[in-house]
């Protein structure tokens, strides 16, 4: 990640929002790095007490208290002008976001092969095509992506999936969201469209979604935002649907074997179903190869 940036983003999340990020996150006592090594310390509160989702599956109670956080923490920041002010968190079309896209596409080009490769038939056809398709015409998807943006952009935290989430406890530990590697200024579909299509099953999720997706619409006009009406945050969950596809692909192909067998032995779900499976059904549900150019 330090070749992405991302230690420095963590460092540099907790040194400029930890005071009063907008959301519960572990208290930083302190945090420092060496830019040039990616070495870097930090020392965060003891969530021992606190309670992270067994298995692979969180439930539907659980994912909607990560959006009624979610909500909150993305209206404190629509549209701030700390978004433009702090070149770590990669304005759209600045300097920084044109390196760090670029370095993107990189691994997933590379990534998408390997993946075939490794997955075969376990990584379905719709991921592929899409995939594809993104790399074909990624010059026109930044361009779709910054029109989304029109419609407000934030603060996100990038990879809000469960478990990077602590959750309450009858130990009496508290809620709190922690790997802030991935923070930057985006659309808050790529979070709210992260945490679902991870944490719940393809049968949780359809039930729920909906509901989801409204309830995160009207937390956030409730929380001052506005001109963000809900055909743009559905827009917005299409979107993210996309971004999650290129993150698990890149992030698929570096798992170490012995931990998928570890993982499968559990027997609960196969780590094929909750890598692709899940964004799968996700995508041809929303029909989000219709926003990919062929």
């Amino acid at each position: 990640m330090h070749g992405l940036g991302g230690y420095v983003r963590e460092v540099e999340f907790y040194r400029q929002f930890g005071a009063d990020p907008g959301i519960p996150t572990p208290r930083c006592f302190h945090a420092d790095i060496d830019p040039a090594s990616g070495v870097f310390v930090l020392l965060l509160e003891d969530m021992s007490d606190s309670r992270l989702p067994e298995g692979a599956t969180a439930s539907v109670e659980d994912v909607e208290v990560a959006v009624r956080h979610l909500a909150p923490f993305h209206a404190k920041w629509w549209n701030h002008q700390r978004l433009r002010d702090l070149e770590f968190l990669r304005y759209p079309g600045g300097a920084a976001d044109q390196v760090f896209m670029a370095q993107a596409r990189g691994a997933l080009a590379a990534a998408l092969p390997a993946a075939i490769e490794r997955f075969g038939s376990e990584l379905p056809t719709v991921l592929v095509t899409a995939a594809e398709r993104l790399l074909a015409n990624f010059d026109t998807l930044m361009e779709t992506r910054k029109q989304q943006y029109q419609h407000g952009m934030t603060l996100v935290h990038g990879d809000y999936h469960p478990g990077q989430v602590f959750f309450e406890s009858e130990r009496g530990g508290r809620f709190a969201v922690f790997d802030w590697q991935t923070v930057s200024t985006g659309s808050g579909g790529d979070d709210l469209a992260r945490i679902m299509v991870t944490g719940l099953s393809t049968e949780q999720r359809e039930v729920s979604e909906g509901r989801l997706i409204e309830l995160y619409h009207s937390l956030l006009v409730e929380h001052g935002v506005t001109g963000y009406d809900i055909e743009h945050c559905r827009e917005g969950f299409r979107l993210g649907l996309l971004r999650s596809m290129g993150i698990n692909i890149i992030a698929a192909v570096s798992i170490d074997p012995a931990l998928i067998e570890e993982f499968e032995a559990s027997g609960e779900v196969s780590m094929t179903e909750v890598l692709f499976g899940r964004l799968a059904a996700a995508v041809e549900a929303h029909d989000v190869l219709d926003i990919v150019p062929t």
